[in-house]
């Protein structure tokens, strides 16, 4: 029993320390780095000879693709990151368009999934008009919007939601880093100048002393 609270104790600590880790994720509701990519539900070239297939990378694969490629997903994750910290960050003018079209506070809104998407086996595709694509995310609730930072910044894209099916559908010209942003308080505007998330953190600590009470108590009656 000493090893196991020894263990609890540690893990309580560790958990506790995240805490304002994750705070501190800038614009991000966590770190992305756990969060998978969107499933790919469907996509059409809108040029109708267009051979070209699509491939979604969350930012956990970031190294397999290409330098430049690669180059962009990590300036979007920069922008992200600071979006809180630095008045000249581009991101900031599509948080406040979505601010403005969903009647929110802009510190209800974070970016909850970032991700890649390319094109491949088209030679020609630079000259085609880009897809119709349809997402799935891991997390359909709440989502306000999709940002897409394409070579000149920037862009709040249009799309439809499908409830039913969860989906997410837009059309885009131009493959790159892409953002899903959403509502992490809808309950409605916090009275505190608290983060709207605290109560993910708590949730998160209190599941873990849970999941190790019942480790101990096991424990204990195989000590018994």
């Amino acid at each position: 029993m000493k090893r196991f609270f020894a263990f609890f104790m540690t893990v309580v600590l560790v958990v506790a320390m995240s805490v304002p880790a994750f705070a501190a994720l800038g614009g991000f509701i966590s770190s992305p780095s756990g969060v998978p990519a969107p499933q790919v539900s469907d996509f059409k070239p809108v040029t109708p000879d267009c051979t070209g297939k699509i491939v979604v990378t969350s930012w956990a694969d970031r190294h397999t693709l290409d330098d430049a490629t690669r180059a962009r997903f990590e300036k979007a994750y920069n922008d992200i990151i600071n979006l809180n910290s630095d008045a000249n960050n581009e991101l900031l003018a599509v948080m406040k368009d979505f601010e403005k079209s969903h009647g929110l506070d802009h510190k209800d809104l974070a970016v909850g999934s970032l991700f890649d998407i390319s094109s491949y086996n088209c030679t020609h595709h630079e000259k085609h008009e880009g897809f119709i694509i349809t997402l799935k995310p891991e997390v359909f609730g709440n989502i306000v919007g999709v940002a897409h930072l394409t070579a000149n910044g920037w862009e709040v894209v249009e799309d439809t939601m499908d409830e039913a099916n969860q989906t997410i559908t837009f059309q885009v010209s131009t493959l790159s880093p892409f953002a899903l942003v959403y509502n992490t308080n809808p309950g409605g505007s916090s009275s505190t100048g608290d983060s709207s998330n605290a109560w993910i953190y708590v949730s998160i600590m209190v599941a873990s002393v849970v999941a190790l009470g019942a480790i101990g108590y096991t424990l204990k009656k195989r000590e018994n």
